[in-house]
């Protein structure tokens, strides 16, 4: 992948259940996949699911109209001999229960340069087990070209009573000590740089899916520049 940038997430917590929301600038040459690590709950493997966004283009854009103020369902699914690939919205994805399941991801899906095949791991998995070895993965298709992706989602019960951000960069088979970050965050409930001044529904012309809080604020924080190369956390607010 040859850049990812203008990243968009979002996150919230009921329960021990986490949603996020994932939205990115991609340029690639050749077919391609991001995968994100899930932090499961142990025992819950099978506790992930997708959820389609593709009727939410402007999900983030309204997200930071409500955190400045500005006028303007899944299926849970468990891993088969050969992993499920659902198409959500505009992307096909698979969920992989852990770094040992990659073997049965299917072979439509490439993963960094080189196509995944049983018997070769392609270094994306080497790293991800180095750095992830008791996570879940989902794994998104992407297509040749620049695309701005639509925004995509799922929730999964986490093992953190604090919101999971994945924002550790892992491009071309390379972990760097410290990464150039282009991130904006948002999320309800939680600890954030700025706590916005309206609520869902405070503003009803906003078309936003039934997992935002129609009476909690919107938190939002912006990080760029050259950073420690890892994810990030938000603590949740009492």
């Amino acid at each position: 992948m040859e850049n990812v940038g203008g990243t968009h997430i979002f996150a919230s917590m009921s329960g021990d259940w986490q949603v996020l929301v994932y939205s990115a600038s991609v340029s690639t040459r050749v077919k391609n996949a991001m995968v994100l690590p899930i932090p499961l709950k142990p025992g819950t493997a099978d506790a992930i699911e997708l959820i389609d966004l593709s009727g939410y283009p402007k999900f983030f854009t309204h997200l930071y109209e409500m955190s400045q103020g500005l006028v303007g369902g899944g299926v849970p699914l468990s891993p088969p001999r050969e992993l499920a690939v659902v198409r959500v919205g505009s992307f096909e994805a698979s969920i992989v229960p852990d770094i040992h399941h990659f073997t049965q991801l299917s072979r439509r899906f490439a993963l960094g340069a080189s196509r995944f095949v049983p018997w070769r791991r392609p270094p994306v998995v080497e790293i991800m087990g180095a750095y992830y070895p008791d996570h879940a993965f989902v794994v998104y298709q992407l297509a040749p070209g620049e695309h701005r992706l639509h925004p995509f989602a799922f929730r999964f019960r986490s093992r953190y009573n604090r919101l999971f951000f994945p924002t550790r960069h892992m491009h071309q088979g390379d972990v760097p000590q410290v990464a150039d970050f282009d991130h904006e965050y948002y999320a309800q409930r939680a600890q954030l740089h700025t706590r916005g001044p309206d609520t869902p529904q405070d503003r009803p012309e906003l078309g936003l899916p039934s997992f935002i809080e129609r009476r909690q604020p919107i938190d939002y924080g912006r990080i760029q520049g050259m950073r420690t190369n890892e994810d990030t956390f938000a603590e949740l607010s009492t």
